[in-house]
Protein backbone atom coordinates (compact mmCIF):
# COMPACT_ATOMS: atom_id res chain seq x y z
CA UNK A 1 0.00 0.00 0.00
CA UNK A 2 2.92 2.50 1.02
CA UNK A 3 4.87 1.75 -2.22
CA UNK A 4 1.40 2.52 -4.24
CA UNK A 5 0.78 5.48 -2.59
CA UNK A 6 4.56 6.80 -3.55
CA UNK A 7 3.76 5.90 -6.65
CA UNK A 8 0.65 7.81 -7.28
CA UNK A 9 2.04 11.09 -5.48
CA UNK A 10 5.05 11.08 -7.63
CA UNK A 11 3.21 10.73 -11.11
CA UNK A 12 1.02 13.53 -9.42
CA UNK A 13 4.29 15.71 -9.31
CA UNK A 14 5.39 14.95 -12.55
CA UNK A 15 1.39 15.90 -14.00
CA UNK A 16 1.61 18.74 -11.87
CA UNK A 17 5.64 20.02 -13.27
CA UNK A 18 6.60 18.61 -16.27
CA UNK A 19 8.37 20.98 -17.71
CA UNK A 20 10.38 21.06 -14.24
CA UNK A 21 10.36 17.60 -14.47
CA UNK A 22 12.11 17.12 -17.41
CA UNK A 23 14.92 19.70 -16.76
CA UNK A 24 15.23 17.73 -13.62
CA UNK A 25 15.70 14.46 -15.17
CA UNK A 26 17.47 15.55 -17.78
CA UNK A 27 20.39 16.97 -15.64
CA UNK A 28 20.18 13.91 -13.54
CA UNK A 29 21.21 12.09 -16.84
CA UNK A 30 24.10 14.47 -18.15
CA UNK A 31 25.55 13.57 -14.21
CA UNK A 32 25.22 10.46 -15.65
CA UNK A 33 27.13 10.23 -18.73
CA UNK A 34 29.64 12.65 -17.67
CA UNK A 35 30.41 11.62 -13.89
CA UNK A 36 29.11 8.58 -12.60
CA UNK A 37 29.21 5.97 -15.58
CA UNK A 38 32.81 6.60 -15.69
CA UNK A 39 33.99 6.50 -12.29
CA UNK A 40 31.58 3.18 -11.37
CA UNK A 41 31.69 1.03 -14.81
CA UNK A 42 35.59 -0.22 -14.26
CA UNK A 43 34.58 -1.17 -10.77
CA UNK A 44 31.75 -3.15 -11.73
CA UNK A 45 32.97 -4.46 -14.64
CA UNK A 46 35.96 -5.90 -12.03
CA UNK A 47 33.63 -7.16 -9.57
CA UNK A 48 33.96 -10.88 -11.46
CA UNK A 49 38.06 -10.33 -10.61
CA UNK A 50 38.11 -9.32 -7.57
CA UNK A 51 35.58 -11.53 -5.79
CA UNK A 52 36.35 -14.98 -7.51
CA UNK A 53 36.79 -17.57 -5.50
CA UNK A 54 40.84 -17.56 -6.20
CA UNK A 55 40.67 -14.38 -4.86
CA UNK A 56 38.52 -14.74 -1.63
CA UNK A 57 40.73 -17.68 -0.75
CA UNK A 58 43.66 -15.48 -0.79
CA UNK A 59 41.88 -13.37 1.18
CA UNK A 60 40.90 -15.70 3.38
CA UNK A 61 44.76 -16.56 4.42
CA UNK A 62 45.90 -13.37 4.41
CA UNK A 63 43.35 -10.72 6.61
CA UNK A 64 41.20 -13.75 7.97
CA UNK A 65 42.68 -13.57 11.38
CA UNK A 66 42.28 -9.98 11.49
CA UNK A 67 38.99 -9.16 9.87
CA UNK A 68 37.45 -12.38 12.59
CA UNK A 69 38.84 -10.91 15.34
CA UNK A 70 38.21 -7.61 14.84
CA UNK A 71 34.94 -7.20 12.70
CA UNK A 72 33.78 -10.72 13.04
CA UNK A 73 33.99 -11.40 9.42
CA UNK A 74 35.63 -13.76 7.33
CA UNK A 75 38.56 -12.74 5.14
CA UNK A 76 36.91 -13.10 1.78
CA UNK A 77 35.14 -10.02 2.90
CA UNK A 78 38.07 -7.62 2.63
CA UNK A 79 37.11 -7.04 -1.21
CA UNK A 80 33.43 -5.72 -0.69
CA UNK A 81 34.79 -3.09 1.74
CA UNK A 82 37.68 -2.11 -0.87
CA UNK A 83 35.20 -1.85 -3.20
CA UNK A 84 32.92 0.19 -1.74
CA UNK A 85 35.55 2.91 -0.38
CA UNK A 86 36.81 3.05 -3.77
CA UNK A 87 33.82 2.51 -6.11
CA UNK A 88 30.85 3.90 -4.07
CA UNK A 89 27.32 2.94 -4.15
CA UNK A 90 26.27 0.56 -5.40
CA UNK A 91 29.07 -1.11 -6.59
CA UNK A 92 29.96 -1.86 -2.41
CA UNK A 93 26.97 -3.41 -2.36
CA UNK A 94 27.39 -5.65 -5.07
CA UNK A 95 30.52 -6.53 -3.71
CA UNK A 96 29.07 -7.78 -1.05
CA UNK A 97 26.06 -10.08 -2.81
CA UNK A 98 28.86 -11.77 -4.84
CA UNK A 99 31.21 -11.89 -1.90
CA UNK A 100 28.54 -13.87 0.44
CA UNK A 101 27.38 -16.12 -2.95
CA UNK A 102 31.14 -17.18 -2.53
CA UNK A 103 31.49 -17.37 1.35
CA UNK A 104 30.25 -18.90 4.24
CA UNK A 105 28.55 -15.62 5.90
CA UNK A 106 25.63 -14.89 7.74
CA UNK A 107 22.58 -12.61 7.71
CA UNK A 108 23.76 -10.54 10.22
CA UNK A 109 27.52 -9.97 9.07
CA UNK A 110 26.05 -9.98 5.78
CA UNK A 111 24.21 -6.86 6.75
CA UNK A 112 27.00 -4.77 8.93
CA UNK A 113 29.40 -5.31 5.73
CA UNK A 114 26.36 -3.44 3.16
CA UNK A 115 25.76 -0.83 5.95
CA UNK A 116 29.58 -0.06 5.99
CA UNK A 117 30.04 -0.78 1.77
CA UNK A 118 27.53 1.74 0.38
CA UNK A 119 29.23 5.50 0.76
CA UNK A 120 29.64 7.95 -2.25
CA UNK A 121 32.01 7.88 -4.72
CA UNK A 122 35.37 9.71 -4.40
CA UNK A 123 35.24 11.20 -7.40
CA UNK A 124 31.76 13.17 -6.10
CA UNK A 125 33.45 13.93 -2.85
CA UNK A 126 36.40 14.90 -4.62
CA UNK A 127 35.88 16.53 -7.98
CA UNK A 128 31.72 16.97 -7.45
CA UNK A 129 31.65 18.52 -3.80
CA UNK A 130 35.50 19.72 -2.98
CA UNK A 131 36.53 21.07 -6.57
CA UNK A 132 33.42 21.82 -8.46
CA UNK A 133 30.85 23.26 -5.22
CA UNK A 134 33.22 24.44 -2.92
CA UNK A 135 36.27 25.31 -4.76
CA UNK A 136 38.93 23.62 -3.02
CA UNK A 137 40.10 19.95 -3.69
CA UNK A 138 41.47 19.66 -0.10
CA UNK A 139 37.81 20.23 1.07
CA UNK A 140 36.86 16.42 -1.06
CA UNK A 141 39.74 14.97 0.71
CA UNK A 142 38.45 15.83 3.89
CA UNK A 143 35.38 14.45 3.68
CA UNK A 144 36.62 11.42 1.77
CA UNK A 145 38.72 10.64 4.81
CA UNK A 146 36.03 10.85 6.83
CA UNK A 147 33.68 8.36 4.68
CA UNK A 148 36.68 5.74 4.87
CA UNK A 149 37.06 6.43 8.76
CA UNK A 150 33.49 5.72 8.93
CA UNK A 151 33.07 2.49 6.97
CA UNK A 152 35.75 0.97 8.65
CA UNK A 153 34.51 1.64 12.22
CA UNK A 154 31.14 0.85 11.33
CA UNK A 155 31.18 -2.78 10.88
CA UNK A 156 32.87 -2.83 14.14
CA UNK A 157 30.30 -0.94 16.06
CA UNK A 158 27.64 -2.53 14.70
CA UNK A 159 28.28 -6.01 15.86
CA UNK A 160 26.05 -5.85 18.95
CA UNK A 161 23.34 -5.19 16.96
CA UNK A 162 23.65 -7.91 14.06
CA UNK A 163 23.66 -10.71 15.58
CA UNK A 164 21.02 -12.87 13.25
CA UNK A 165 23.04 -15.74 12.64
CA UNK A 166 20.98 -17.60 10.04
CA UNK A 167 23.44 -18.50 6.75
CA UNK A 168 22.94 -16.31 3.82
CA UNK A 169 21.98 -18.61 1.46
CA UNK A 170 23.59 -18.90 -2.14
CA UNK A 171 19.64 -17.85 -3.61
CA UNK A 172 19.31 -14.86 -1.44
CA UNK A 173 23.28 -13.99 -1.98
CA UNK A 174 22.92 -14.48 -5.78
CA UNK A 175 25.35 -12.64 -8.45
CA UNK A 176 24.55 -8.94 -9.24
CA UNK A 177 23.32 -7.94 -12.31
CA UNK A 178 26.19 -7.09 -15.19
CA UNK A 179 28.21 -4.44 -14.93
CA UNK A 180 26.39 -2.77 -18.00
CA UNK A 181 22.63 -3.49 -16.56
CA UNK A 182 23.70 -2.58 -12.93
CA UNK A 183 25.28 0.95 -14.43
CA UNK A 184 21.78 1.64 -16.30
CA UNK A 185 20.06 0.71 -13.58
CA UNK A 186 21.55 3.62 -11.48
CA UNK A 187 21.02 5.69 -14.26
CA UNK A 188 17.15 4.78 -13.81
CA UNK A 189 17.03 5.47 -10.44
CA UNK A 190 19.09 8.65 -11.02
CA UNK A 191 16.49 9.91 -13.58
CA UNK A 192 13.23 8.87 -11.73
CA UNK A 193 14.59 10.48 -8.10
CA UNK A 194 16.06 13.71 -10.22
CA UNK A 195 12.66 14.28 -11.95
CA UNK A 196 10.54 14.04 -8.92
CA UNK A 197 13.03 16.01 -7.35
CA UNK A 198 12.76 19.00 -9.28
CA UNK A 199 9.06 18.90 -9.83
CA UNK A 200 8.69 18.76 -5.68
CA UNK A 201 11.07 21.56 -6.03
CA UNK A 202 8.74 23.77 -7.98
CA UNK A 203 5.16 22.64 -6.88
CA UNK A 204 6.04 22.64 -2.80
CA UNK A 205 7.50 26.23 -2.39
CA UNK A 206 10.73 27.31 -1.70
CA UNK A 207 11.75 26.43 1.82
CA UNK A 208 9.89 22.97 1.79
CA UNK A 209 11.07 22.29 -1.55
CA UNK A 210 14.28 22.77 -0.19
CA UNK A 211 13.95 20.13 2.58
CA UNK A 212 12.26 17.61 0.21
CA UNK A 213 15.11 18.04 -2.04
CA UNK A 214 17.81 16.98 1.01
CA UNK A 215 15.70 14.23 1.44
CA UNK A 216 15.44 13.07 -1.80
CA UNK A 217 18.71 14.14 -4.41
CA UNK A 218 21.95 14.10 -2.97
CA UNK A 219 23.49 16.36 -6.02
CA UNK A 220 20.51 19.03 -5.05
CA UNK A 221 20.97 18.40 -1.58
CA UNK A 222 24.73 19.04 -1.40
CA UNK A 223 24.30 22.20 -3.74
CA UNK A 224 21.79 23.07 -1.19
CA UNK A 225 24.61 22.78 1.65
CA UNK A 226 27.15 24.26 0.18
CA UNK A 227 25.45 27.18 -0.81
CA UNK A 228 24.42 27.96 3.07
CA UNK A 229 25.72 31.19 4.57
CA UNK A 230 27.89 29.64 7.44
CA UNK A 231 31.53 29.06 8.59
CA UNK A 232 33.48 26.26 5.98
CA UNK A 233 34.01 24.06 8.88
CA UNK A 234 30.15 23.88 9.83
CA UNK A 235 29.46 23.57 6.22
CA UNK A 236 32.06 20.67 5.99
CA UNK A 237 30.42 18.02 8.87
CA UNK A 238 27.10 18.87 7.46
CA UNK A 239 28.00 17.60 4.16
CA UNK A 240 29.78 14.76 5.61
CA UNK A 241 26.56 13.68 7.78
CA UNK A 242 24.81 13.93 4.61
CA UNK A 243 27.02 12.27 2.31
CA UNK A 244 26.74 9.28 4.95
CA UNK A 245 23.03 9.05 4.63
CA UNK A 246 23.55 9.89 0.56
CA UNK A 247 19.44 11.01 -0.09
CA UNK A 248 16.07 8.59 -0.90
CA UNK A 249 17.77 8.08 -4.24
CA UNK A 250 21.30 6.32 -3.28
CA UNK A 251 19.28 4.70 -0.70
CA UNK A 252 16.93 3.16 -3.37
CA UNK A 253 19.63 2.18 -5.55
CA UNK A 254 21.36 0.37 -2.78
CA UNK A 255 18.43 -1.47 -1.35
CA UNK A 256 17.33 -2.62 -5.20
CA UNK A 257 21.01 -4.59 -4.64
CA UNK A 258 20.03 -5.95 -1.64
CA UNK A 259 16.61 -6.75 -1.76
CA UNK A 260 16.05 -10.00 0.63
CA UNK A 261 19.02 -9.02 2.42
CA UNK A 262 18.08 -6.12 4.99
CA UNK A 263 15.09 -4.06 5.30
CA UNK A 264 14.76 -0.43 3.90
CA UNK A 265 14.25 0.76 8.02
CA UNK A 266 17.45 -0.70 9.03
CA UNK A 267 19.21 -0.02 6.18
CA UNK A 268 18.19 4.05 6.56
CA UNK A 269 19.18 3.84 9.97
CA UNK A 270 22.73 2.26 9.49
CA UNK A 271 23.23 4.78 6.67
CA UNK A 272 22.53 7.86 9.39
CA UNK A 273 24.59 6.35 11.38
CA UNK A 274 27.75 6.37 8.98
CA UNK A 275 26.67 9.85 8.78
CA UNK A 276 26.52 10.61 12.17
CA UNK A 277 30.09 8.99 12.51
CA UNK A 278 31.09 11.09 9.42
CA UNK A 279 30.50 14.04 10.64
CA UNK A 280 32.48 13.25 14.07
CA UNK A 281 35.21 12.69 12.28
CA UNK A 282 35.15 15.63 9.80
CA UNK A 283 34.92 17.56 13.04
CA UNK A 284 37.85 16.10 14.46
CA UNK A 285 39.97 16.82 10.93
CA UNK A 286 38.89 20.39 10.84
CA UNK A 287 39.90 21.59 14.12
CA UNK A 288 42.69 24.11 14.48
CA UNK A 289 45.11 21.25 15.94
CA UNK A 290 44.68 18.89 12.92
CA UNK A 291 47.08 17.59 10.50
CA UNK A 292 45.82 17.28 7.06
CA UNK A 293 47.83 15.41 4.68
CA UNK A 294 46.12 14.73 0.15
CA UNK A 295 45.43 11.30 -1.00
CA UNK A 296 44.76 11.02 -4.51
CA UNK A 297 42.18 8.26 -4.66
CA UNK A 298 42.63 7.43 -8.43
CA UNK A 299 45.80 6.18 -8.63
CA UNK A 300 45.51 4.97 -5.40
CA UNK A 301 42.41 2.77 -6.32
CA UNK A 302 43.67 1.47 -9.41
CA UNK A 303 46.84 0.40 -7.28
CA UNK A 304 44.46 -1.42 -4.82
CA UNK A 305 42.18 -2.97 -7.58
CA UNK A 306 45.33 -4.60 -9.45
CA UNK A 307 46.51 -5.90 -5.97
CA UNK A 308 43.57 -7.67 -5.25
CA UNK A 309 43.03 -9.23 -8.91
CA UNK A 310 46.29 -10.72 -8.40
CA UNK A 311 45.52 -14.06 -7.28
CA UNK A 312 42.79 -14.24 -9.67
CA UNK A 313 45.03 -13.56 -12.45
CA UNK A 314 47.62 -16.24 -10.81
CA UNK A 315 45.26 -18.78 -10.17
CA UNK A 316 43.99 -18.39 -14.36
CA UNK A 317 47.76 -18.74 -15.35
CA UNK A 318 48.26 -21.87 -13.21
CA UNK A 319 44.62 -23.63 -15.25
CA UNK A 320 45.78 -22.63 -18.11
CA UNK A 321 49.72 -22.79 -18.43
Amino acid sequence: MLRWLAGLAMAALLLMSPEAAVNGAREAMAQWVYAVAPALFPFMALLPLLTCEAALEAYERLLGGLTRRLYDLPGGAAPALAVGMLAGSPAGCAAVKRVAARTPVTRGQARRLAIACCGLSPAFLITGIGAALLGDVSCGHILLRSQIAAQLTLPLLLRPLCRDSTPMSVREAEDAAPPVLAILNVCGYMVLFGAVAAALGRVAGERLGRLCLLILDVTSGTRIICAMAMPLRLRLVLLSAYAGFGGLCVCAQNLSVLKDVMHPAAFIGGRLAAGALAAAFTALQTCPISVNFRLNPFPFGCFCAALMAIPALYRLKRAIF
